[in-house]
């Protein structure tokens, strides 16, 4: 009888076991085409395969490109290219050398992305801000005189809050416009107006948020003015004595310096015209 109870309890765990094993075998089964497609032959001999979901490799980028990169961030000749890396990552260090001056430009080998521009002087190592506009100068400056069709006398780089802008300052009937232009999408981000007085009292700043219609300039003068005669005009408006002049917006624009009365003048005149453009009190 004991040997009796002894066979079936054998076959019981036989059973088990199996079934154990069974169901282990279906669930690494399931983890692997899961992860990786299997390709296996069906029972009537022909190659059929389990579709699953199995993410790209990103190529990686050739020298080439890395080159390209690099060229189109620093300007001068590349004169060495090397993969190197960095905590797990692959870079490619480009090295572009200008007027003497050697810079490294470091860019992911996956993503392309400019990691860093380190650049080699007489003073040492210094790492260099990135910064890829993809608008340019002239770009903004269209844009500006596109929402205030005045004329244009300066544009300055700067970063805002992060945000690296074009500042279009132009002259309109009278006012002085600031325009400012976002250097990634070209987005007009504000136009603020400086009211123009005559120098008795402080400037005073608006915010303007509409698009100005264009109008015809009425001239001083039937041609050009000299600097001499710039001078003047500028004495006419305000008085007292130039200290000092300049010419502004690729030599369109004179500024006159003026001091009066312990105060210090800017004013602005067109060269083309003769006309006054902007009187500002420092």
């Amino acid at each position: 009888m004991n040997k009796k109870g002894d066979v079936i309890t054998k076959i019981i765990l036989g059973v088990l076991i199996v079934l154990i094993l069974g169901i282990g075998s279906l669930l690494a089964t399931a983890i692997v085409t899961k992860e990786n497609p299997i390709n296996y032959f069906s029972a009537s001999g022909g190659q059929s395969s389990v579709v699953v979901n199995v993410p790209q490799v990103q190529s990686m980028l050739t020298q080439e490109q890395a080159i390209s990169i690099a060229s189109q961030t620093i300007a001068g000749v590349v004169s060495e290219v090397e993969l190197i890396e960095t905590n797990g990552q692959l870079v490619y260090v480009v090295e572009v050398k200008a007027d003497g001056v050697e810079t490294e430009v470091n860019i992911d080998a996956y993503q392309g992305t400019v990691l860093s521009v380190v650049q080699e002087t007489e003073l040492g190592r210094q790492e260099l801000e990135v910064i890829n506009p993809q608008i340019s100068q002239d770009q903004a400056i269209a844009t500006a005189l596109a929402q205030v069709p005045g004329t244009f006398v300066e544009v300055d780089a700067e970063n805002e809050n992060g945000v690296y802008l074009y500042d279009v300052e132009i002259i309109y009937n009278g006012e002085e416009y600031s325009v400012d232009i976002d250097m990634m999408t070209g987005e007009v981000l504000s136009i603020e107006r400086e009211l123009i007085s005559d120098g008795d009292e402080d400037d005073d700043d608006e915010d303007v948020s509409v698009t100005l219609s264009s109008s015809t300039d009425t001239s001083s003068s039937s041609g050009p003015v000299t600097l001499s005669e710039a001078k003047q005009i500028a004495l006419n408006r305000v008085g007292g004595r130039v200290t000092d002049t300049e010419m502004k917006n690729s030599g369109r624009i004179y500024e006159i310096e003026i001091q009066k009365n312990g105060d210090e003048y800017d004013v602005l005149v067109e060269r083309s015209t003769g006309k006054l453009l902007d009187v500002e009190r420092d």
